[in-house]
């Protein structure tokens, strides 16, 4: 709030009237738009990202970069790819680590 005035009841309802005068921020990110996140939980429903000032971003499984799978030893998602002589590399995705994430909706 930049302002808040006097309350006044409002005659005949009793409702208090408040003047007041805000800032208003709108997050609406583009579609396919990349972005930069904070991994704030991973569980078995998917990653929770954080971009410091909204923290709603939820990744599902079927999203996630592929072959992915959940670790439920180690609470963390694995991404498995190769290196360069071919052989299979794991990529955790740790709580507290920034991730690129692409907006679908």
């Amino acid at each position: 709030f930049v302002k808040v005035g006097e309350a006044v009841v409002h005659f005949g309802d009793g409702a208090a009237w408040v003047k007041v005068e805000f800032r208003e921020v709108v997050f609406r990110p583009f579609p396919l738009e990349t972005m930069v996140g904070k991994v704030e939980k991973s569980d078995a429903s998917g990653l929770l990202l954080s971009l410091g000032f909204f923290s709603e971003i939820r990744v599902p499984p079927h999203l996630m970069q592929q072959p992915s799978h959940y670790m439920p030893e180690q609470g963390l998602w694995v991404w498995r790819t190769e290196d360069e002589g071919g052989a299979n590399l794991d990529l955790y995705i740790d709580v507290g680590t920034d991730v690129l994430f692409q907006v679908k909706e």
